[in-house]
């Protein structure tokens, strides 16, 4: 079977496209996780309010706040309260550093208050 010199360049041209689709999607997966930007949800009582997905920097359990690290490097600080909805975990003394979380939270003039914390699993925000 001989292959001619015109079939070898198409080959080489549809390895060096599927490289190029590789990378695309790696990008896009990456973004899909902590990289991706806060972004705005609508609560089931029509508030708007923001998602974010990060690292856990610092938690104070005194002062109910936690301070998340994007993907993208931002730093956000939400105030979680008793009535925040806990989804993977059972006490905010089980989130510790470096977790990765999923924080649904309100902007107020004092705060971003929020509404819901989902632990994510390990792997999530690498």
């Amino acid at each position: 079977m001989n292959i001619s010199e015109a079939q070898v360049v198409v080959m080489l041209r549809k390895t060096h496209v599927m490289q190029d689709i590789l990378v695309v999607f790696g990008i896009l997966l990456f973004l899909s996780g902590c990289a991706a930007n806060s972004h705005t949800v609508t609560l089931s009582n029509g508030q708007s309010a923001t998602k974010v997905k990060g690292k856990v920097v610092s938690i104070g359990f005194e002062t109910g706040n936690i301070v998340l690290k994007t993907g993208r490097g931002e730093e956000v600080t939400v105030t979680f309260s008793d009535s925040t909805v806990k989804m993977n975990f059972g006490t905010m003394e089980e989130i510790g550093k470096g977790k990765p979380l999923e924080v649904v939270y309100l902007v107020s003039s004092k705060a971003n208050n929020a509404v819901s914390i989902k632990k994510l699993q390990e792997a999530s925000c690498n």
